[in-house]
């Protein structure tokens, strides 16, 4: 083997040795970060962690209107949805601090065209065993128990219009049971990232012409909930995303950091309601091929610890 002159393999074997010595610092130096972080929110914050239906997203603290490749992320913004998620399928199912309150994600993608996604989301509210009640002579008294349901089944479709910008759009169908009464209703979201090298930005309008029709007649809707958000990659291994979501005059604020340790693993830590109820998130993702497991952790002032468990499976 030739060498280009001045070329010293023992030299070059010394650089390389030095670079993966000083990647393997950086990895320390973030994972120490996140650690401090993490620790300095738990001792002097209070926190107000709400269940939904992600566990990846839940540890990223839902800041997701401009975070593509997720099937999770679907659900704040149709537009995120990528080629990626082609025929993998998405498993979440948790109960909530113990008592009996189960929220659920199953959900899948298919690449219909190279530049056109559908994604199928099911995502689940289930209460058993609420006690049914009547007052007696002043007194409560047990006559039964009933039990809750609410779906959201969810259709949506993401194209890629060009290189810089995806568009997607959502139809979701209401349905919900509490005791012998039922609601069923639809309601709409829509969607656009834009890709700009090192940053996406995203906006997503949800709850567009949300009406849920109970069978006592009543109708309930929804005010229009507006997602602006951005994620920037300074670095490979580096994902800082934000997000605010405004809903009338309530303005929700949520920032998360995703740090790549290696190929087969990834750690997230977040902060959900920014500078109000500050709610904690923290999380870790396991990649083996095509086999993810995802975790994530919260904590509640009053509830205490919520563990969350899922997992995405490539068909």
């Amino acid at each position: 083997m030739k060498y280009k002159k001045g070329a010293n393999p023992l030299k070059l074997m010394g650089y390389f040795c030095v670079l993966k010595k000083n990647i393997n610092k950086l990895n320390i130096f973030f994972l120490t970060l996140l650690f401090i972080v993490f620790s300095n929110m738990s001792i002097n914050k209070p926190l107000f962690a709400s269940d939904i239906y992600l566990v990846e997203g839940f540890a990223n603290a839902f800041a997701l209107t401009a975070k593509q490749g997720s099937l999770e992320s679907v659900i704040k913004n149709p537009a995120t949805g990528k080629a990626s998620s082609h025929k993998q399928v998405l498993i979440n199912i948790n109960e909530s601090y113990g008592l009996g309150v189960y929220h659920g994600l199953l959900g899948t993608g298919y690449e219909l065209k190279s530049d056109l996604l559908l994604v199928a989301l099911l995502p689940f509210t289930s209460i058993a065993a609420i006690d049914e009640t009547i007052i007696n002579n002043g007194s409560p008294q047990k006559i039964g128990q009933y039990s809750t349901w609410k779906l959201s089944p969810q259709l949506t479709l993401s194209k890629k219009v060009s290189d810089a910008m995806v568009i997607g759009g959502s139809m979701i169908g209401l349905y919900e049971t509490i005791h012998s009464e039922y609601a069923k209703g639809l309601s709409f979201d829509t969607g656009l990232v834009f890709n700009l090298k090192k940053i996406n930005l995203g906006v997503s309008i949800q709850n567009i012409g949300f009406q849920n029709y109970w069978s006592t007649q009543k109708k309930e809707k929804k005010n229009v909930k507006v997602n602006t958000g951005i994620a920037l990659k300074p670095m490979k291994q580096l994902e800082i995303l934000s997000d605010v979501s405004i809903i009338k005059a309530t303005v929700i604020t949520n920032s998360a950091i995703n740090y790549l340790v290696s190929s087969y693993l990834n750690v997230q830590v977040g902060l959900r309601d920014v500078g109000k109820s500050n709610q904690l998130r923290a999380g870790a993702s396991l990649n083996l091929d095509s086999f993810e497991v995802h975790y994530s952790y919260g904590s509640h002032v009053e509830l205490g610890d919520s563990h969350k468990l899922g997992m995405t499976v490539g068909l």
